[in-house]
């Protein structure tokens, strides 16, 4: 696995998982195209838990996320887009139909 694909990759369990909400995202507006190298089912290694994550292409720039739990039958929805900061790349997540809980970075 690449640097960048596993930065990505930590960025988005991060944001799931415990990231702590902004009112501003790093970008106000996706800048960059999708990596169409995280588009895919994504499991957390060398873990106890039936967590999955599903990153497919919502649009050129934005990336539809889903965040599932099988333990605990949960299944949330999320989209993201890539925001480049001296280098290295950082995914904004957000909720579209929950304005007020901010972004995840």
């Amino acid at each position: 696995m690449n640097f960048t694909r596993l930065i990505l990759f930590i960025s988005t369990a991060t944001m799931v998982l415990g990231c702590v909400a902004s009112k501003y995202p790093i970008d106000s507006v996706p800048k960059l195209k999708i990596d169409s190298r995280l588009i895919g089912d994504w499991k957390i290694k060398d873990s106890d838990t039936n967590e999955r994550f599903s990153l497919s292409r919502a649009s050129d720039n934005e990336y539809l996320i889903m965040y599932k739990d099988s333990k605990f039958e949960t299944q949330q929805q999320f989209y993201g887009y890539l925001s480049e900061v001296n280098k290295a790349l950082f995914l904004n997540g957000y909720r579209r139909e929950d304005t007020t809980m901010g972004y995840l970075c």
